[in-house]
Parts: C-alpha cells; sequence; structure tokens
C-alpha cells in the first residue's frame, strides 16, 4: 500500500457516508484520515486478522471475499472495515482490490469521533446488520 496526501473536508463531502456531516467535523475527519493506493491484487484485510481501521473506497473496484468465495465488489462510496473495528474483533471479510484503488482510512480514534455523528452512525450501524444477516442468511457452500 502507498500512503498519498489526505483528502479535504470538500472531497469528504462528495461521499455520501459523509454528505450531512458539518463542514468543521468534516475537516477534523480529513485531518485524522490517511489515504492509501492499492496496485490490483492488493490486500486491505484479511478475513480472521485483526482489523484495527475503517475504509472508504475513494476509486477503483474491491472485491470481498468469505472463505475464499467472493460475496461482493465495492466501488467509490462503499466502506469496510466497521464490523470488526466496530465490535473489536477480527476481520470477517477479506478485501482485495480487483482494480488500483485509492482508500480514504481512519483509525480507531477516528473512527470513534465519526460515530458521534447521528447520520453516519445511522449508515454505518444499518450497513454492519445488512452485511452480518446476509452472512447468516447465506452462509458459504462449502
Amino acid at each position: 500500500m502507498v500512503r498519498v496526501p489526505k483528502p479535504t473536508a470538500e472531497e469528504l463531502k462528495t461521499i455520501p457516508l459523509f454528505a450531512s456531516v458539518s463542514r468543521d467535523d468534516r475537516a477534523l475527519l480529513a485531518a485524522g484520515m490517511g489515504t492509501v493506493e492499492l496496485a490490483s491484487g492488493g490486500v486491505v484485510i484479511a478475513e480472521g486478522q485483526p482489523n484495527h481501521a475503517f475504509y472508504v473506497v475513494r476509486d477503483g473496484e474491491l472485491d470481498v471475499n468469505i472463505r475464499n468465495e467472493r460475496r461482493q465488489s465495492l466501488h467509490a462510496g462503499a466502506f469496510f472495515g466497521e464490523i470488526s473495528l466496530g465490535r473489536g474483533t477480527t476481520a470477517t471479510a477479506t478485501v482485495v482490490a480487483r482494480t488500483p484503488s485509492t482508500l480514504y482510512v481512519l483509525d480507531e480514534e477516528s473512527f470513534r469521533t465519526l460515530m458521534q455523528n447521528t447520520d453516519a452512525v445511522l449508515r454505518i450501524r444499518g450497513a454492519m446488520t445488512d452485511r452480518e444477516a446476509a452472512d447468516r442468511l447465506f452462509p458459504q457452500r462449502r
């Protein structure tokens, strides 16, 4: 992974997750956020391994794999890492860049700041619930 300059508050406003966050809060988040570039095939998080960050896709396409089976693809505006970070568990999936990709990265402290925003909390918790339910409803074929 290659680190690139941090995003600005205005760049974050273009991402649905951050659209309703105040400019001041977006500026605070941007200050605590990193940016990472990945080549195709780059692994961001690995199922069963510790994860200490929350990721938002700026551009590119990534695959989410559970037990070595592709479950979904992520594109600009999608986010991941919230389940393991929010629950304090290991990663529930492996996320791999299908194409060259750029990700915004929040560390645990910045993620906690984001979780104080009501709209963001609702979006993130909704995604967590949907993803966990999908994993229970559609278990992997063995």
